[in-house]
């Protein structure tokens, strides 16, 4: 099942399993597995660690469950919704560069990274994205760039989501940069 799925994806996923999951639920058969037990599992998890990986980490024994009983096996199963969850700590204000640090940062920087670093600025694409593109994703005339796929660990992959996939303006400034 794993291996179906997006290289960055299934490294996270076999994540959670060994840090996790199999620690709290090895020892139990998959019918063993119900709401209480999940319930205990968030209680425990919820010390130390954010309201957003603990959804991801359900979200994987959701996954892992729901294709055990696909098999055949007897699974006893969660409701997600029915579960108490910690309170999400209100998130510190996005870190970002000054107009004039990321100016600073560029004139600084060598070759390829100028370009690197002066694409991320002006087209806000995430790092990956910027990786990912070639030649071919980059329309001087009409002055577009098409985001098609995302860098990964030496790996092109499918960007992040559905609307990672677009297509961005290409500011003139940019393009200059691109061409000289």
């Amino acid at each position: 099942m794993i291996d179906l799925l997006k290289p960055s994806t299934a490294k996270v996923m076999t994540s959670h399993l060994r840090f996790h999951l199999v620690p709290a639920f090895g020892r139990l058969r998959l019918d063993e597995i119900g709401q209480e037990q999940v319930q205990m599992f968030v209680g425990k998890l919820a010390k130390g660690r954010s309201r957003h990986t603990i959804l991801n980490v359900l979200g994987t024994l959701a996954s892992v469950l729901k294709m055990a009983r696909k098999w055949g096996y007897a699974v006893a199963g969660f409701q997600q919704s029915d579960l108490v969850m910690p309170c999400s700590k209100p998130r510190k204000p996005a870190r970002f560069f000054t107009a004039e640090q990321a100016r600073s940062i560029i004139g600084l920087a060598g070759e390829p990274w100028r370009t690197i670093f002066t694409l991320a600025a002006m087209t806000g694409l995430r790092p990956g994205e910027v990786l990912g593109l070639s030649l071919d994703d980059l329309d001087f005339e009409q002055r577009l760039i098409f985001v098609r796929r995302s860098a990964w660990y030496s790996h092109l992959i499918s960007p992040k989501s559905t609307r990672s996939v677009a297509t961005v303006p290409m500011p003139g400034p940019l393009s200059e940069v691109m061409t000289n």
